[in-house]
């Protein structure tokens, strides 16, 4: 959260940088008043040569006023393309350049702000544009990387304990030990297939989500009661104190949201440990909060904590693939809520949803 707040800050600041800076249309007028003076003056030097020389009375008015348009014409020629592109274009080139090479995949381009207002805002636009290409670009790289090792591992077991099931001196036990394994892994895919799908589905919808009203604390019973069985194993108590909630949104993605929280909160708290779940609702939000006394989380799992396929070294003796926290935060997001967590290694987790009870 606070490192929301000081990116939040960083870009206001870089906003308010840009709109302190002066708009080009002065550095235009300036430089259209520089060249109309220096024509005039130039045209009246040249219009006072040509009397001296006594031209004016030897060609008509006519031809006197052809020559001097001709003149300022040329001369603010001249001048615009001489200075013209140094002077208001000059910072033009670099940004073409930069475009170029972003064009080519390089996403490290980064442009200084010049001091023209709309040429800062052109740079600006394209430092933030480059910073999400190369998010977009790592987490693309990261996806086929992750994608790959959650696949892989699960598909060399079924395929080491499918060449075991050939042997002829397996006993009965041995070949029903195998087939769970495998029907285990197997599963372990479709899941990490069904999040995948999901997790894509939710970040390409582009539809509103249909939504109705319903009870939140009648779902978040429900969804505890689907739980009782691992509750029950790691003989964890629950704290409930939910208030008697209205929410118009979507049931099903709600539901999953509560299900991967519960979910975490079981499988990471220790035996004979309490999970709290308390629902509030002020009238025009609903703040869900799912607290555990489990092993809690470090400061870096934390910030990584929403990043697709993220797994610490703590979790690694845990099953998951780490996308069950994009998708709750997508959920979330959807219905133009919030969620935040609060953490400390070996001290539990405490997760807080707040939800507008009318998203539309």
């Amino acid at each position: 959260m606070s490192r929301v707040k000081d990116q939040t800050k960083v870009i206001s600041a870089q906003i308010s940088k840009v709109n302190k800076k002066t708009p080009m249309v002065f550095y235009l007028t300036m430089f259209i008043f520089i060249v109309c003076c220096i024509t005039a003056a130039v045209l009246f030097g040249i219009y006072i040569l040509m009397v001296e020389l006594g031209w004016v009375f030897e060609i008509n008015l006519v031809w006197t006023i052809v020559i001097l348009l001709f003149s300022s014409i040329v001369i603010s020629t001249s001048l615009v393309r001489g200075f013209g592109n140094r002077i208001i274009f000059r910072n033009l080139r670099p940004i073409i350049n930069a475009f170029k090479a972003v064009a080519n995949g390089d996403f490290t381009q980064r442009l200084e702000p010049p001091k023209e207002r709309e040429t800062a805002e052109i740079c600006e636009g394209f430092n933030e544009m480059v910073n999400k290409l190369g998010k977009n670009e790592l987490l693309a790289s990261d996806f086929v990387s992750n994608v790959s090792h959650q696949f892989r591992t699960p598909l060399a077991s079924i395929r080491g304990y499918a060449q075991l099931l050939e042997s002829n001196d397996l006993t009965e036990k041995e070949r029903l030990e195998y087939v769970a394994i495998i029907e285990e892994k197997a599963l372990s895919l479709s899941d990490l297939v069904n999040d995948i799908l999901e997790l894509s589905r939710l970040e390409n919808q582009s539809a509103a989500l249909s939504k109705e009203v319903f009870k939140l604390d009648e779902q978040l019973r429900k969804c505890l009661l689907s739980m009782e069985k691992q509750m029950t194993e790691k003989n964890l108590e629950v704290d409930i104190s939910l208030e008697t909630v209205d929410i118009c949104a979507n049931k099903e993605l709600l539901a999953e949201v509560w299900n991967n929280l519960l979910e975490n909160a079981i499988k990471f708290s220790h035996e004979n440990q309490t999970i709290k779940i308390i629902l509030v609702s002020n009238g025009k939000n609903a703040t869900v909060t799912v607290k555990d006394e489990g092993i809690g989380m470090a400061e870096e799992t934390k910030e990584r904590l929403f990043d697709r396929f993220y797994r610490s070294n703590d979790v690694q003796g845990f099953s998951g693939c780490g996308l069950g926290m994009s998708i709750v935060k997508n959920i979330v997001e959807k219905h133009n809520g919030t969620i935040t967590v609060e953490t400390s290694l070996g001290k539990g987790s405490t997760f807080k949803v707040n939800i507008p009870l009318n998203s539309r």
